[in-house]
């Protein structure tokens, strides 16, 4: 997830794309292990790994979304404060 984030970051992407990138990244590797091991090789006991991954990966995409609410949320409440002060100047 956090070669994810700063490979986007180095993109020049904006903060949206960021965080959408930064969650997919580790999202969609954690389903892509699972299909792998119980598609492609037919292997029961090798989906362990992957299903505790995904585990671990949607605990840490929680804290990620809470993290990055938070810091949208204050990005937000600045912008609307700006904004009323550059209105109450005119």
């Amino acid at each position: 997830m956090a070669l994810g984030y700063y490979s986007s970051k180095w993109f020049g992407l904006n903060w949206a794309q960021r965080t959408s990138v930064t969650l997919e990244v580790g999202l969609q590797n954690s389903t892509l292990s699972i299909f792998m091991a119980l598609t492609l090789l037919s292997n029961y006991d090798m989906s362990m790994m992957p299903a505790i991954y995904t585990l671990v990966m949607f605990l840490s995409a929680g804290i990620l979304v809470r993290i990055f609410s938070a810091q949208h949320d204050k990005l937000r409440k600045s912008e609307i404060e700006n904004s009323v002060l550059a209105a109450r100047m005119l």
